[in-house]
């Protein structure tokens, strides 16, 4: 099982992001499951099965032929380890928030970046950074300290870390975001307590 965060501040895009990426792996026939970071709670809707739940179940399934939806309470937040192995069966996992874990990350730019943005890039696992308006890399040449913003001669774009190896930049809806996904996940043994600090590239917002 491959394990790939997505992480970026409201309104980025993350959602729709994994959205598209769960379509187009779909398409090739991989079993994918989801999970997503909602510390405030949510809502579970005005259906049947949420009606049962605001009434004050401790725990409700709903099942058909084809799917079964399960809710229950819980005493406190489960670990992203313990929610994972609940999804083994899976053959990629992709998760929406939890930007302390240990896991790769995809990191996406919405259409304002902002020194809060850059700092996601400080993490030792990132994948690609996914930025819905490449005109916006004008913005970050000028503001990035750690890290040089290249292009090649096939406009594949790139941050190249001093010491550090390089993070592709890549729009939205790209192939090459599935490509990363599949080849950079991280395996069955994920590391969810290393320091996502430890032996990073140093990055920051001038």
């Amino acid at each position: 099982m491959k394990v790939t965060g997505f992480v970026g501040f409201s309104d980025s895009g993350k959602t729709t992001l994994i959205t598209w990426v769960v379509r187009e792996l779909k398409k090739r026939g991989i079993k994918v499951g989801v999970v997503k970071h909602t510390p405030h709670g949510f809502d579970v809707g005005q259906k049947d099965t949420g009606r049962f739940f605001d009434a004050g179940a401790d725990a409700v399934i709903a099942s058909s032929g084809k799917e079964l939806l399960k809710i229950e309470r819980c005493d406190g937040e489960k670990s992203l380890f313990e929610i994972l192995d609940e999804l083994k069966d899976m053959d990629v996992v992709l998760v929406e928030g939890y930007k302390g874990a240990g896991i790769p990350r995809v990191v996406v730019f919405g259409k304002r970046i902002s020194r809060d943005d850059i700092e996601l890039l400080n993490h030792n696992k990132v994948l690609a950074l996914v930025i819905e308006d490449t005109s916006m890399l004008v913005f970050i040449k000028k503001h990035f300290y750690g890290g040089v913003v290249e292009e090649d001669e096939r406009g594949n774009i790139r941050i190249r870390l001093k010491g550090c190896g390089e993070i592709p930049v890549i729009g939205f809806y790209d192939d090459r975001l599935l490509e990363i996904l599949m080849r950079g996940g991280s395996g069955d043994k994920w590391d969810l307590s290393c320091d996502p600090r430890d032996k990073m590239p140093k990055i920051s917002y001038n």
